[in-house]
């Protein structure tokens, strides 16, 4: 691969070099090797150091994959939802991003979601959705309420039965963070038992490929997922009312 000849000017030089090798790869496709770093370096006539810092700043971007050995080298990397699903997090944990922003965010989302999935699934995508579901009902029955995550993974699921790679990658990259937000919830069984039996209700619309009835009973699970927001809100106003009248 021939690198072009670039006179680099005014800001830091290895985030000039950072914008022009991402433009290489992105070029490239998923596995080729990128110019190694003496390369790199000898063409645009700047330090290995430089180079390094550039590569490093692509790699946390997750674009370039850095692989050690006899046949290492640089990469360009698979694309990965994580890095979404860090963002979004790092704006939860500075207070940006509310659990109501999250809910609200899922709420506008998913009932479309449900819609399509009624729409578009396979024989083997029903299968695995229906495995959730019997999975999910099976922890309950033993009492185990440590199934959350088998219910989100059917929200999931869903996703990947709408046929759209990019709703797909949006709910997983925002799975760790949906997971961590629900862990403010105490999950009491009443509340499991009502969300198996939405994921129930909306299975018997999957099959009857009942798109509309899909979006009504995500958006009435929604409402009740804002309604233990609010609760579980207005519980944290109580706690911080009375440590403010201790002495």
């Amino acid at each position: 691969m021939m690198l072009k000849n670039i006179t680099f000017t005014g800001t830091r030089i290895s985030d000039q070099l950072k914008e022009i090798l991402k433009e290489i790869a992105l070029g490239l496709r998923v596995g080729d090797r990128i110019p190694s770093e003496d390369d790199i370096a000898r063409q645009f006539k700047v330090s290995k150091v430089t180079v390094r810092a550039a590569l490093g700043a692509l790699e946390a971007e997750g674009l370039v994959e850095r692989r050690r050995g006899v046949f290492g080298g640089n990469f360009v990397a698979k694309p990965s939802s994580d890095k979404m699903g860090e963002v979004v997090m790092n704006y939860y944990r500075m207070g940006d991003v509310t659990p109501e922003d999250l809910v609200e965010f899922r709420a506008i989302l998913e009932p479309t979601l449900a819609g399509l999935a009624a729409e578009r699934w396979t024989d083997k995508e029903l299968e695995t959705l229906k495995g959730t579901i019997d999975q999910f009902e099976k922890d309950l029955r033993e009492g185990n309420l440590n199934s959350r995550a088998v219910a989100l993974e059917f929200h999931y699921v869903l996703a990947d039965m709408c046929h759209n790679a990019l709703t797909s990658h949006v709910m997983r990259a925002l799975s760790v963070v949906f997971a961590k937000v629900l862990d403010l919830f105490p999950w009491v069984m009443d509340d499991a038992r009502i969300d198996l039996a939405y994921s129930k209700q909306l299975y018997e619309c999957f099959l009857r490929r009942d798109g509309d009835g899909a979006r009504r009973i995500m958006t009435s699970h929604f409402n009740t997922l804002k309604g233990i927001v609010e609760r579980w809100r207005r519980t944290q106003a109580v706690k911080d009312e009375n440590l403010e009248d201790k002495p």
